[in-house]
């Protein structure tokens, strides 16, 4: 099932193995996902974060309240996107890191 927000910024969906995807639909590739590495760690000030680089994209993850978020730069799209949830994850939890992405979003759109 996909869901979009109301200003089609950000595209969220359920993958088949019960994860939430998240894209950032006006963000991708290799510098937008260094540009949000950057500001997440000032935004959500995350326990730890990290990345690698490969020969196809670059995907990192961080880790906060004992959650973490996968982000790769391009991953089943060519947007920025964001996986979470999942086994072991409560409503809660789910919510708690949709809300940082959308902290996240706001936060690359303002500058």
């Amino acid at each position: 099932m996909e869901e979009r927000n109301n200003n089609e910024m950000l595209r969220t969906q359920t993958l088949p193995n019960g994860r939430i995807m998240t894209e950032f639909l006006r963000f991708g590739g290799e510098e937008d996902f260094y540009r949000a590495y950057a500001l997440l760690s000032r935004v959500l000030r995350p326990e730890d974060s990290k990345y690698s680089v490969d020969s196809l994209c670059v995907s990192g993850s961080f880790k906060k309240d004992g959650l973490t978020v996968r982000m790769s730069s391009e991953g089943l799209s060519e947007h920025l996107s964001f996986v979470f949830g999942g086994a072991g994850w409560t409503a809660e939890d789910t919510e708690k890191a949709a809300g940082w992405l959308r902290l996240l979003d706001e936060a690359m759109t303002e500058g």
